[in-house]
């Protein structure tokens, strides 16, 4: 009996201490559970809920387009309807490459004009190189007022013309022009120290199907008059049709500019020396040269965004001659 009883007893309290083991198991499963919950429940960006926990992050966008619509008038190209803008990127990290950038227009205009251009500036990675391209393909009319110093002294706008650039010009200084043109020049700069750019590049401007036209009633005692572009066209042996300049130039750069867009401080200047022969297809051997500098003058510390630009060029005939339309003039870009 004693056996008996010892044998229950020890039986007892093994099922005893095996049923604590167990309360104690049961009490320890919901204290890991909360902890599990609490882990869950931190605070977090919204945007984490529709990400993948091992994706990271994007990096901050490298290009950018500002596209908008092109609406205006004047007298030289009337009503014009188009879009424009430009766009803006870097070819390597943002900590030693400069941005690009490439505006550009596709336009067409109440008198038949088609105006299309694309004006590239690209720093390739760690400003290394430096690309300068200039695109254009026109339908074009245009008045001229004939040649500097040679030109009438009183130069207006006619009255009659409206402002759709619509009507006849009765103006003694006008003289209108139309014309098809294509421009390709494409240079390539390599950096010699700091900011300081050397490089070639080519250029072709192509003019043709010119025509001239003079709204002024001739007379007896001016039956063979000639305007600006004939007269000088026939003095220097130029086609009145067309003609092209094409050659190769050398380029030296300097810009130290904080942004090519939209710059507050620096300096940019340019030198370029192009040399047009005759076996490259232009229709006479020249050569020119072009001096560009621009500045900015800040007005405010507070707000660097009010300043004053300064912008000075010159281009200048060195040798030969040129064509009439390949002069230097007011509006020009």
């Amino acid at each position: 009996m004693k056996h008996y009883f010892l044998v229950l007893f020890v039986l007892a309290l093994i099922l005893n201490v095996s049923g604590q083991t167990g309360d104690t198991a049961q009490v320890s499963k919901p204290a890991a559970k909360d902890s599990v919950v609490k882990k869950e429940c931190q605070q977090g960006a919204i945007g984490d809920l529709f990400r993948k926990k091992d994706k990271a992050p994007k990096p901050p966008k490298k290009f950018l387009a500002l596209v908008l619509p092109n609406i205006s008038s004047n007298p030289t190209n009337g009503f014009l309807l188009g879009v424009g803008g430009s766009f803006g990127w870097y070819m390597g990290p943002k900590e030693n490459t400069k941005v690009s950038s490439a505006p550009f227009t596709v336009a067409v205009t109440s008198k038949s004009q088609l105006i299309t251009f694309v004006k590239h500036n690209i720093y390739t990675k760690g400003n290394v190189f430096f690309l300068q391209g200039d695109w254009k393909y026109y339908i074009y009319s245009q008045p001229t007022y004939g040649l500097g110093t040679n030109a009438p002294d009183t130069i207006g706008l006619p009255s009659s013309i409206s402002w759709l650039g619509e009507g006849t010009p009765t103006d003694s200084v006008i003289f209108p022009m139309k014309y098809n043109f294509f421009k390709f020049t494409e240079i390539v700069n390599r950096q010699i120290v700091g900011e300081f750019y050397g490089g070639i590049g080519y250029h072709l401007d192509y003019y043709y199907s010119i025509k001239d036209q003079d709204y002024r009633a001739k007379t007896d005692s001016t039956p063979e008059f000639a305007t600006p572009h004939s007269y000088y066209s026939d003095t220097n042996n130029f086609s009145k049709n067309g003609y092209t300049v094409s050659g190769v130039s050398l380029n030296f750069l300097y810009d130290t500019r904080d942004n090519q867009i939209n710059p507050y401080k620096g300096i940019y200047a340019n030198l370029n020396y192009r040399i047009n022969p005759t076996f490259l297809g232009s229709s006479q051997n020249s050569s020119t040269l072009w001096l560009e500098f621009r500045t900015y003058l800040g007005l405010s510390k507070k707000n660097p965004r009010h300043l004053v630009a300064f912008w000075a060029c010159g281009e200048f005939t060195v040798s030969g001659k040129v064509p009439y339309l390949t002069l230097p003039y007011l509006g020009d870009d």
